[in-house]
């Protein structure tokens, strides 16, 4: 129909100016519905994939702990990008971890040469034995070794020197008074006049230790 003019010509004149146009606009107004549904739609696709790409990016990103141990890593020398990736897909928990265990390495003189090497280590599982006990008793003592024993003294409230100590010092409790003189004479064995029964005893004890050693009552008299 198209390729014969006086065909169409005759169409057209059948119909009235005012109905051509309101066909006209009414073609133009479905042609922008149905193209701005399309549009849409196809925003509303993109918006999905740039959620799903915002959550993907979100899980990739390395937290501020693990950003902390990425910068550390590289400020030691640490600069293999695939070195590094590994570390982190290890997790976090995993990667604080090891971050400690460094620490400790590096309090008790222990520090690695080599980084990137420790590093791989790491990896590998060579460090597991240090476990948080260690590193807890590690970081509390400085790396000096184990926490210092608390002695009988400072359980008692007598300060930090031990009973034995302040009691060798002079630095008696009060419920233990005062230690007696030793006396500058004591009596021999066989001055037994006065003493009674019991003096008489200990000088034959005393007799008997002279006979087999030395005296302690006539290392003080003499």
């Amino acid at each position: 129909m198209a390729s014969d003019p006086t065909s169409v010509t005759k169409l057209y004149e059948q119909i009235p100016l005012e109905a051509m146009q309101r066909v006209s606009d009414s073609y133009m107004a479905w042609y922008v519905t149905r193209v701005t549904q399309s549009l849409d739609e196809t925003m509303s696709g993109l918006r999905s994939e740039l959620r799903d790409n915002d959550a993907k990016e979100a899980s990739y990103r390395p937290s501020p702990a693990e950003l902390s141990a990425i910068e550390r890593l590289q400020r030691s020398g640490v600069t293999g990008v695939d070195l590094l990736d590994r570390m982190v897909e290890q997790g976090e928990d995993w990667l604080v971890l090891t971050m400690r265990r460094l620490d400790h390495f590096e309090r008790t003189g222990l520090a690695p040469k080599d980084y990137s090497t420790w590093c791989e280590h790491a990896l590998s599982g060579a460090y597991d034995w240090i476990d948080h006990e260690r590193i807890a008793a590690s970081g509390a003592n400085g790396g000096s070794g184990p926490a210092p024993r608390t002695t009988t003294g400072a359980a008692n409230g007598n300060g930090s020197v031990p009973d034995w100590l302040a009691t060798r010092n002079g630095s008696q409790r009060p419920e233990d008074g005062p230690t007696a003189p030793v006396p500058s004479v004591a009596p021999r064995w066989s001055d037994n006049n006065g003493y009674g029964q019991q003096q008489g005893q200990q000088g034959q004890s005393a007799d008997q230790d002279d006979k087999g050693g030395r005296n302690i009552f006539r290392i003080f008299s003499n």
